[in-house]
Protein backbone atom coordinates (compact mmCIF):
# COMPACT_ATOMS: atom_id res chain seq x y z
CA UNK A 1 0.00 0.00 0.00
CA UNK A 2 1.43 3.55 -1.09
CA UNK A 3 1.06 6.23 1.61
CA UNK A 4 0.85 9.75 1.20
CA UNK A 5 2.87 12.09 3.77
CA UNK A 6 0.70 15.89 4.04
CA UNK A 7 3.44 17.22 1.94
CA UNK A 8 2.97 14.90 -0.94
CA UNK A 9 0.71 15.08 -4.24
CA UNK A 10 0.68 11.78 -6.51
CA UNK A 11 -0.14 12.36 -10.41
CA UNK A 12 -1.39 8.97 -12.23
CA UNK A 13 -1.73 9.58 -16.26
CA UNK A 14 -2.53 6.92 -18.67
CA UNK A 15 -2.84 7.22 -22.45
CA UNK A 16 -6.58 5.57 -22.88
CA UNK A 17 -5.76 4.15 -26.10
CA UNK A 18 -3.15 1.78 -24.77
CA UNK A 19 -6.15 0.15 -23.22
CA UNK A 20 -7.25 -2.28 -25.21
CA UNK A 21 -7.23 -5.82 -23.69
CA UNK A 22 -11.00 -7.13 -23.87
CA UNK A 23 -11.14 -9.06 -20.77
CA UNK A 24 -9.04 -5.86 -18.87
CA UNK A 25 -11.80 -3.50 -20.42
CA UNK A 26 -14.69 -5.98 -18.90
CA UNK A 27 -13.19 -5.66 -15.80
CA UNK A 28 -13.13 -2.16 -15.93
CA UNK A 29 -17.19 -1.86 -16.86
CA UNK A 30 -17.63 -4.73 -13.55
CA UNK A 31 -15.72 -1.78 -11.48
CA UNK A 32 -18.47 1.20 -12.40
CA UNK A 33 -21.29 1.54 -10.05
CA UNK A 34 -25.23 1.62 -11.53
CA UNK A 35 -24.89 5.79 -11.89
CA UNK A 36 -21.48 5.84 -13.69
CA UNK A 37 -22.74 2.58 -15.82
CA UNK A 38 -25.63 4.97 -16.90
CA UNK A 39 -23.37 7.96 -17.96
CA UNK A 40 -20.81 5.40 -20.04
CA UNK A 41 -24.06 4.35 -21.71
CA UNK A 42 -25.16 8.29 -22.53
CA UNK A 43 -21.99 9.11 -24.45
CA UNK A 44 -22.83 8.88 -28.13
CA UNK A 45 -19.27 8.08 -29.64
CA UNK A 46 -17.48 5.18 -28.27
CA UNK A 47 -13.51 6.87 -27.99
CA UNK A 48 -15.63 9.37 -25.31
CA UNK A 49 -17.07 5.92 -23.59
CA UNK A 50 -13.83 4.29 -23.97
CA UNK A 51 -11.87 7.49 -21.78
CA UNK A 52 -14.66 7.58 -19.49
CA UNK A 53 -14.17 3.71 -18.54
CA UNK A 54 -10.55 4.51 -18.37
CA UNK A 55 -11.02 7.16 -16.04
CA UNK A 56 -13.70 6.05 -13.83
CA UNK A 57 -10.89 2.86 -13.68
CA UNK A 58 -7.82 5.03 -12.99
CA UNK A 59 -9.93 6.78 -10.04
CA UNK A 60 -10.95 3.30 -8.34
CA UNK A 61 -8.06 1.62 -8.76
CA UNK A 62 -5.82 4.46 -7.46
CA UNK A 63 -7.71 5.29 -4.56
CA UNK A 64 -7.05 1.27 -3.84
CA UNK A 65 -3.64 1.99 -3.55
CA UNK A 66 -3.90 4.43 -0.53
CA UNK A 67 -6.38 2.44 1.55
CA UNK A 68 -7.65 -1.26 2.02
CA UNK A 69 -10.85 -1.07 -0.07
CA UNK A 70 -11.48 -3.17 -3.56
CA UNK A 71 -11.96 -0.84 -6.38
CA UNK A 72 -15.60 -1.50 -7.06
CA UNK A 73 -16.66 -0.49 -3.26
CA UNK A 74 -15.47 3.37 -3.44
CA UNK A 75 -18.84 5.30 -2.92
CA UNK A 76 -18.58 9.10 -4.39
CA UNK A 77 -21.09 12.02 -4.36
CA UNK A 78 -20.79 15.56 -6.14
CA UNK A 79 -20.41 18.65 -4.13
CA UNK A 80 -22.71 21.48 -4.69
CA UNK A 81 -20.23 22.91 -7.65
CA UNK A 82 -19.80 19.54 -8.78
CA UNK A 83 -16.39 18.51 -7.49
CA UNK A 84 -17.03 14.48 -6.76
CA UNK A 85 -15.58 13.59 -3.39
CA UNK A 86 -15.52 10.06 -1.63
CA UNK A 87 -18.41 8.88 0.69
CA UNK A 88 -17.51 5.92 1.43
CA UNK A 89 -17.08 2.79 2.47
CA UNK A 90 -16.91 4.32 6.31
CA UNK A 91 -13.34 4.58 7.90
CA UNK A 92 -11.24 5.14 4.75
CA UNK A 93 -9.06 7.84 4.61
CA UNK A 94 -10.52 11.45 3.40
CA UNK A 95 -8.50 11.55 0.12
CA UNK A 96 -9.37 14.42 -1.57
CA UNK A 97 -8.68 13.63 -5.48
CA UNK A 98 -9.12 15.74 -8.61
CA UNK A 99 -9.65 14.26 -12.16
CA UNK A 100 -9.02 15.63 -16.12
CA UNK A 101 -9.64 13.69 -19.18
CA UNK A 102 -9.35 14.45 -22.91
CA UNK A 103 -8.85 12.61 -26.43
CA UNK A 104 -5.03 10.51 -25.17
CA UNK A 105 -4.81 11.85 -21.66
CA UNK A 106 -6.28 10.53 -18.31
CA UNK A 107 -4.75 12.49 -15.65
CA UNK A 108 -5.66 11.88 -11.84
CA UNK A 109 -4.06 14.30 -8.71
CA UNK A 110 -4.56 12.21 -5.17
CA UNK A 111 -3.30 14.17 -2.18
CA UNK A 112 -3.88 13.26 1.71
CA UNK A 113 -4.75 16.53 3.18
CA UNK A 114 -4.31 19.25 0.63
CA UNK A 115 -7.09 20.96 -2.14
CA UNK A 116 -6.16 19.80 -5.26
CA UNK A 117 -7.03 20.73 -9.20
CA UNK A 118 -5.82 19.32 -12.56
CA UNK A 119 -6.47 20.12 -15.53
CA UNK A 120 -5.04 18.64 -19.27
CA UNK A 121 -5.78 19.78 -22.83
CA UNK A 122 -4.29 18.98 -25.74
CA UNK A 123 -2.28 20.51 -27.84
CA UNK A 124 -3.90 20.99 -31.27
CA UNK A 125 -3.22 24.00 -34.31
CA UNK A 126 -5.95 25.97 -32.32
CA UNK A 127 -6.29 29.51 -33.06
CA UNK A 128 -4.68 31.95 -29.87
CA UNK A 129 -7.65 31.84 -27.83
CA UNK A 130 -7.42 36.09 -27.90
CA UNK A 131 -11.48 36.01 -28.47
CA UNK A 132 -12.16 33.76 -25.72
CA UNK A 133 -9.38 35.48 -23.62
CA UNK A 134 -10.74 39.27 -23.83
CA UNK A 135 -14.36 37.62 -22.85
CA UNK A 136 -13.61 35.79 -20.06
CA UNK A 137 -9.55 36.08 -19.06
CA UNK A 138 -8.36 38.75 -16.36
CA UNK A 139 -7.02 41.94 -18.24
CA UNK A 140 -3.47 41.28 -17.62
CA UNK A 141 -4.05 37.73 -18.90
CA UNK A 142 -5.53 38.84 -22.15
CA UNK A 143 -2.97 41.59 -22.54
CA UNK A 144 0.06 39.31 -21.94
CA UNK A 145 -1.40 37.41 -24.39
CA UNK A 146 -1.92 39.75 -27.15
CA UNK A 147 1.80 40.74 -27.14
CA UNK A 148 3.04 37.54 -27.73
CA UNK A 149 4.28 36.46 -30.87
CA UNK A 150 0.94 35.09 -32.90
CA UNK A 151 3.19 31.46 -33.28
CA UNK A 152 3.45 31.51 -29.56
CA UNK A 153 -0.09 32.50 -28.39
CA UNK A 154 -1.94 29.42 -28.81
CA UNK A 155 0.33 27.66 -26.67
CA UNK A 156 0.14 30.09 -23.75
CA UNK A 157 -3.74 30.36 -23.87
CA UNK A 158 -3.31 26.50 -23.09
CA UNK A 159 -1.15 27.20 -20.57
CA UNK A 160 -3.55 30.50 -18.98
CA UNK A 161 -6.59 27.60 -19.29
CA UNK A 162 -5.43 24.35 -17.90
CA UNK A 163 -3.74 26.89 -14.85
CA UNK A 164 -7.09 28.71 -14.23
CA UNK A 165 -9.37 25.32 -14.80
CA UNK A 166 -6.89 23.36 -12.12
CA UNK A 167 -7.50 26.22 -9.76
CA UNK A 168 -11.10 26.17 -9.98
CA UNK A 169 -11.50 22.54 -9.89
CA UNK A 170 -9.25 22.82 -6.14
CA UNK A 171 -11.04 25.15 -4.88
CA UNK A 172 -14.33 23.60 -5.44
CA UNK A 173 -16.18 26.27 -7.29
CA UNK A 174 -15.56 25.39 -10.85
CA UNK A 175 -16.85 27.71 -13.36
CA UNK A 176 -18.94 29.12 -10.56
CA UNK A 177 -16.03 31.54 -9.99
CA UNK A 178 -15.57 34.02 -13.33
CA UNK A 179 -12.30 33.52 -14.55
CA UNK A 180 -11.76 37.47 -14.31
CA UNK A 181 -11.49 37.21 -10.73
CA UNK A 182 -8.05 36.05 -10.86
CA UNK A 183 -5.11 36.10 -12.95
CA UNK A 184 -1.82 34.34 -13.80
CA UNK A 185 1.30 35.50 -14.40
CA UNK A 186 3.27 32.52 -16.41
CA UNK A 187 6.51 32.87 -14.31
CA UNK A 188 8.33 29.71 -13.55
CA UNK A 189 6.62 28.68 -11.31
CA UNK A 190 3.42 30.34 -11.87
CA UNK A 191 2.41 32.93 -9.98
CA UNK A 192 -1.30 33.82 -9.08
CA UNK A 193 -3.12 37.17 -7.86
CA UNK A 194 -7.02 37.64 -6.87
CA UNK A 195 -8.87 40.80 -7.09
CA UNK A 196 -10.00 40.01 -3.78
CA UNK A 197 -9.53 39.27 -0.03
CA UNK A 198 -11.07 35.65 -0.69
CA UNK A 199 -7.66 34.09 -0.49
CA UNK A 200 -4.20 34.34 -0.26
CA UNK A 201 -1.97 34.16 -3.06
CA UNK A 202 0.58 32.16 -0.67
CA UNK A 203 -1.96 29.42 0.01
CA UNK A 204 -1.98 28.20 -3.41
CA UNK A 205 0.82 26.17 -5.28
CA UNK A 206 0.99 25.56 -8.73
CA UNK A 207 2.77 23.23 -11.50
CA UNK A 208 3.26 22.58 -15.42
CA UNK A 209 3.32 18.78 -15.54
CA UNK A 210 5.26 17.12 -18.10
CA UNK A 211 2.47 13.98 -18.57
CA UNK A 212 2.64 13.92 -22.45
CA UNK A 213 4.38 15.66 -25.55
CA UNK A 214 0.66 16.17 -27.23
CA UNK A 215 -0.83 17.96 -24.36
CA UNK A 216 -0.61 20.43 -21.66
CA UNK A 217 -1.06 20.18 -17.68
CA UNK A 218 -1.35 21.94 -14.82
CA UNK A 219 -1.61 20.99 -10.98
CA UNK A 220 -3.28 23.49 -8.51
CA UNK A 221 -2.38 22.52 -4.82
CA UNK A 222 -3.70 24.46 -1.47
CA UNK A 223 -0.89 24.18 0.95
CA UNK A 224 0.55 25.71 3.49
CA UNK A 225 3.73 24.74 2.30
CA UNK A 226 4.97 23.86 -1.52
CA UNK A 227 4.05 20.33 -1.80
CA UNK A 228 6.10 17.63 -3.18
CA UNK A 229 4.64 16.41 -6.63
CA UNK A 230 5.48 13.02 -7.79
CA UNK A 231 4.33 11.28 -11.55
CA UNK A 232 3.52 7.88 -12.12
CA UNK A 233 3.07 6.84 -15.53
CA UNK A 234 0.69 3.39 -16.39
CA UNK A 235 2.20 2.03 -19.55
CA UNK A 236 -0.90 0.30 -20.64
CA UNK A 237 -3.39 0.53 -18.25
CA UNK A 238 -5.02 1.93 -14.64
CA UNK A 239 -4.56 -1.58 -12.97
CA UNK A 240 -1.54 -2.74 -14.10
CA UNK A 241 1.91 -3.22 -11.94
CA UNK A 242 4.43 0.01 -12.05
Amino acid sequence: MLTLTADDVHVWHVAPELVSDPGLIRRYGALMSADERARHARFVFPADQHIYLVARALVRTTLSKYADVEPDAWTFKDGPYGRPEITGPSGVPQLHFSLSHTKGLVALAVSAQSEVGIDVEGINERASGLDIARHYFASSEADALRALPPEGQGRAFLEYWTLKEAYIKATGLGLSMPLKSFAFTLADPPVIAFDSGTSEPGEWHFFRLDLSVQHLSALAVRSARRPSVSLFGHPAAPGSQI
